[in-house]
C-alpha cells in the first residue's frame, strides 16, 4: 500500500479543511516527486480513498498544469491495472486529486521487504504492466516514468501509477529535453539523448520485471553480457529482447512483449507434452518393430552392389520378397538398405539377380535359404518373388516346401495365411505318425489310393478333413508358368 507516516502540521490541518466536508483526512502515505499522498475517507461513500496534492514549494502555474494532466489522463485510461481518479479539485490555494486507495505494497516495497517474487508473481506482474502501457500507449500516453516505486502488486494484480510526468507526445515533443525526465536509474538509453516513445517504456518495464525476478537492478549493458542468474531460459530470451540497448532491435511494442512474456507459463508443460509424444512415438516404433516371440524376423536386402547394373532390379526383387514373406503369421520381414543393414535382430538374406539369356535367375543367400534359387520371365519378377517367398518359408520349417505337391492345385491354399494353416496341420499330422499313430505304410497307402480310386480323389489334409473331386492327374495341375523352374 502507500505507507510512510507524517506529523500534524500546519500544511496538514490547511489539507483537512480543503478536503472538508467531501473527504476526511487521515493521515500521510507517502511523498513523490511532484506531490504528496495522503489516507483520506470518502464521507459520503464510506470508502478509504487516496489524495495526492501538490507540494506546495513546487508550486507553478506550468507545475499546476502538469499535475492536472496526470489527473486528467488517469481518468481517461480506465483500465483494471491502472490506478483510477475520481475528483480533482483546486481550493484553499492547494491542488489535489482523490483516487483509489491501493492496499498493498508497490514492487520496490516488496523487494526491500520480502526479496524477489516468484516466477510466477513476476509473470503475472509483468503482464499487467504491460497491459497497462499498453491501454496508455493506444491514446499516445507515454508514461517515461516505469520503476518498481510506481507499480502496486498484491500478488495478484499488478497496478501502475504516477503518470505525473507522461505526456500525450506530439513529434515535436518526443525530443523535447525539458519534457522527457524520469528516474534516471530506469530510463532507457535513448531518453538521455532526448528521443522517448512507447519502446521507452517497453525498456523501463523489462527492468522492472528483471528486478522482480532476481531482486537485482538491470545494469544497463547488452543483454548477452548481463547476469541472468536467476531467471528461467525461457524467459530470460523474452527479455533479453526488451532490454535491448537499440530501440530497433527490441519488441516492436509492449503487446508483442506482453504476449511472449506470458507464453512463457505454458512452455515448461508444452515441452513435457513434445517429450512425451517423441518418447511414446519411439517406444511405438520400437514395439511395432518387434516381432511376436513365436515368429522368425528376417531382413531381406540386394546382395548385388550399388554400381551393378542389376542393382536396382535386385533391390525391387528383396522388396517384394520381403513383402511376401511379412504376410506369413509365423514370420516377420522388411526390405532394408544401406544403414538399415545394421538393424539388429533377425535373419539376413540376400537376392542376387542376373540375366540368364533373356531370363530372369535369382538366387537368395542366408541361413537355410543358399540353395533356393529359381529362373523365369523377368516381366513375371513379382510372382517369382511369391514363389520363393514359400520356398523360403517351407526352409525355414526344414522342409523343401510349404505344400504336399502330390496333392491337386485346386485344393492347395491360395495365400500365405492358408499355406501356413495347411503345414501346421501337415505338421501335426506328421508328429502323430510318429508317436504311432499312423504308420508310414499306411500314410503311402492312403495317399496313393487317393490319387486313383475309381473316378473319384480322396485326398487326407491332417487327420480329418476329405475332399472329393475328378481323378486328374496332379503334376499337370502344380506345373508352374512356361519356362519356369524351380531348384534347391
Amino acid at each position: 500500500m502507500f505507507c510512510g507516516s507524517g506529523t500534524v502540521s500546519t500544511f496538514f490541518e490547511r489539507l483537512r479543511a480543503a478536503l472538508a466536508p467531501d473527504y476526511e483526512l487521515l493521515h500521510e502515505l507517502g511523498s513523490g516527486g511532484m506531490g504528496t499522498v495522503y489516507l483520506a475517507r470518502d464521507v459520503r461513500l464510506d470508502s478509504s480513498v487516496a489524495v495526492k496534492v501538490l507540494r506546495p514549494e513546487l508550486w507553478t502555474v506550468e507545475a499546476e498544469q502538469q499535475f492536472v494532466e496526470e489527473a486528467r489522463i488517469l481518468r481517461r485510461l480506465r483500465h483494471a491495472n491502472i490506478v483510477p481518479v475520481h475528483d480533482v479539485r483546486d481550493k484553499d490555494g492547494l491542488t489535489y486529486y482523490a483516487m483509489d486507495y491501493l492496499a498493498g505494497d508497490t514492487v520496490q516495497s516488496r523487494l526491500e521487504r520480502a526479496g524477489p517474487l516468484s516466477v510466477d508473481g513476476a509473470r503475472k506482474l509483468g503482464r499487467d504492466l504491460l497491459e497497462a502501457l499498453e491501454v496508455a500507449h493506444q491514446n499516445r500516453v507515454i508514461h517515461r516514468d516505469v520503476k518498481p516505486a510506481n507499480v502496486f502488486f498484491d500478488g495478484e494484480r499488478g497496478v501502475l501509477t504516477d503518470f505525473g510526468i507522461a505526456r500525450r507526445l506530439t513529434e515535436e515533443q518526443k525530443s523535447d529535453l525539458r519534457i522527457l525526465q524520469g528516474t534516471a536509474a530506469y530510463m532507457a538509453p535513448e531518453q538521455f539523448a532526448g528521443v522517448a516513445d512507447a519502446r521507452t517504456d517497453l525498456y523501463s518495464a523489462g527492468m522492472v520485471i528483471y528486478e522482480a525476478l532476481t531482486g537485482r537492478r538491470w545494469a544497463k549493458t547488452a543483454p548477452r553480457a548481463g547476469n541472468w542468474a536467476g531467471v528461467p531460459l525461457f524467459v530470460a530470451r523474452v527479455l533479453r529482447r526488451a532490454l535491448e540497448l537499440d530501440p530497433k532491435n527490441r519488441w516492436p511494442d509492449v503487446a508483442s512483449f506482453r504476449r511472449r512474456l506470458w507464453h512463457t507459463r505454458v512452455w515448461p508443460y508444452q515441452r513435457n507434452a513434445i517429450g512425451i509424444a517423441i518418447g511414446g512415438t519411439i517406444l511405438g516404433l520400437v514395439i511395432s518393430s518387434m516381432p511376436a516371440p513365436s515368429t522368425l524376423r528376417f531382413h531381406v536386402e540386394a546382395a548385388t552392389s550399388a554400381g551393378e547394373p542389376e542393382a536396382a532390379r535386385a533391390d525391387s526383387v528383396a522388396c517384394a520378397l520381403a513383402q511376401s514373406l511379412d504376410r506369413y503369421p509365423e514370420l516377420s520381414a522388411r526390405c532394408v538398405s544401406g544403414l538399415g543393414r545394421w538393424w539388429p535382430g533377425g535373419s539376413h538374406i540376400g537376392v542376387e539377380t542376373a540375366d540368364d539369356a533373356g531370363r530372369l535367375r535369382i538366387r537368395l543367400r542366408g541361413p537355410r535359404v543358399d540353395t533356393i534359387e529359381i529362373v523365369g520371365p523377368a516381366v513375371e519378377w513379382r510372382f517369382l518373388a511369391e514363389s520363393l517367398a514359400d520356398r523360403v518359408f517351407g526352409a525355414q520349417l526344414m522342409s523343401t516346401d510349404s505344400l504336399d505337391r502330390s496333392l491337386p492345385r485346386g485344393v492347395l491354399p491360395k495365400n500365405a495365411l492358408g499355406r501356413s494353416a495347411f503345414r501346421r496341420a501337415a505338421s501335426r499330422e506328421d508328429a502323430g505318425e510318429r508317436l504311432g499313430r499312423r504308420t508310414p505304410k499306411r500314410r503311402r497307402s492312403t495317399r496313393r489310393a487317393g490319387c486313383a480310386i475309381g473316378g473319384t480323389r480322396r485326398s487326407v489334409v491332417g487327420s480329418t478333413s476329405r475332399m472329393t473331386l475328378p481323378t486328374v492327374h496332379a503334376t499337370a495341375l502344380i506345373s508352374w508358368p512356361s519356362r519356369t523352374t524351380i531348384r534347391s
